[in-house]
């Protein structure tokens, strides 16, 4: 599929293959999905990683997304566990989190799921070099959107408000 169909794709699940021995043998498991585009924005990259909580039996299990640049408020999903981050990606290459979820047992395979809800990004500069054009793409969530214009519309209609009490003691 050709950059104009994934680049406006706005979720994305990976599926990462736990290598059972490498895990138990170091306590620790650092796995790169492959770089794609979307919302915009490329190249992004999914991690996955898993580690040992001290001597127990238990792992944490932390997920990642890496890109060289831009503003992103984006959700991360592991095992229906999820969290929301507000990020900028010119102060720190990746965000995430690494206790995302606890496990008791490492399955063969985890899903991490990508939901972009908004993108704030300079674009590549144009191919005339000129360098006092910037240019940057921003995509919000429409559902957002939508609701703040309703909330302003609502509170731009209402002009007076009275109130009738009937019985004050």
């Amino acid at each position: 599929m050709d950059f104009a169909m994934w680049g406006l794709a706005r979720s994305v699940e990976w599926t990462a293959h736990i290598d059972a021995a490498a895990l138990e043998r170091d306590g620790r498991l650092e796995i790169n999905g492959p770089e794609f585009s979307a919302a915009g924005l490329r190249p992004l990259q999914l991690q996955l990683r898993l580690a040992q909580e001290g001597r127990t039996h238990r792992w944490s299990c932390g997920a990642f997304l890496r890109t060289p640049g831009g503003r992103v408020s984006f959700r991360l999903s592991v095992l229906g566990r999820s969290q929301h981050f507000a990020a900028e990606f010119g102060e720190a290459r990746e965000w995430g989190s690494h206790r995302l979820a606890i496990l008791e047992r490492v399955p063969a395979q985890l899903t991490v799921s990508l939901e972009i809800i908004d993108v704030a990004a300079p674009l590549p500069r144009a191919a005339s070099g000129d360098s006092s054009l910037v240019v940057s793409s921003r995509i919000v969530d429409a559902a957002e959107a939508a609701a703040k214009e309703t909330a302003a519309l609502r509170a731009s209609m209402v002009r007076r408000v009275e109130w009738r009490i009937a019985k004050v003691s």
